[in-house]
């Protein structure tokens, strides 16, 4: 949730640019990988952060995926929010099944976060094609009752994917904020 504070890491995606091919590749990792974080020995995946920062979880996913990475991104919950509103939101299908979850995320999310708790919540009440602001976005990125591991890191792609449709449809001058 804070940058500055040892937590968790809620999602970590390896983003693959192919010059030679054009293709752009995402790939999820999931946190509950069983991996061996330097100095700690074998845990998962996502306390490689909340142990050593982002050098220590770059150092664990180099030395066990024999990976190479070259920049990353760090975004807290409220970086996320704001990146999404900033973009006037971005579409996803909401099931049915997610609903439930979605709308307690949504009002947790904005609780968690003093300057928005004046603003109004608002909750998807159907299924379908929806835009979501930046609390609904997090709030269904962090569903991860519903189903699978792998439907939340599913869902996060979701976002992602949305994120980048969206930014090519912003101008580029929007891009700071």
């Amino acid at each position: 949730r804070n940058l500055n504070e040892p937590s968790r890491s809620d999602s970590m995606m390896i983003l693959t640019i192919d010059n030679k091919h054009k293709d752009i590749k995402l790939t999820s990792l999931a946190r509950d990988s069983y991996v061996d974080i330097p100095g700690h020995g074998k845990q998962k995946l996502t306390h490689a952060y909340a142990y050593g920062g982002i050098n220590l979880l770059l150092e664990t996913i180099e030395k066990n995926f024999e990976l190479d990475l070259d920049h990353y991104a760090i975004v807290n919950f409220f970086g996320f929010v704001d990146i999404i509103d900033a973009l006037g939101g971005v579409e996803v299908d909401v099931k049915q099944s997610e609903l439930k979850e979605l709308n307690t995320y949504i009002t947790n999310g904005q609780a968690i976060d003093k300057v928005a708790a004046d603003k109004k919540v608002e909750t998807i009440n159907e299924p379908g094609t929806h835009n979501l602001n930046g609390y609904q976005a997090l709030a269904y990125a962090r569903i991860r009752y519903n189903d699978t591991a792998y439907g939340r890191d599913n869902r996060q792609r979701q976002i992602i994917e949305a994120t980048m449709k969206k930014m090519n449809e912003v101008s580029p001058v929007k891009y700071p904020s």
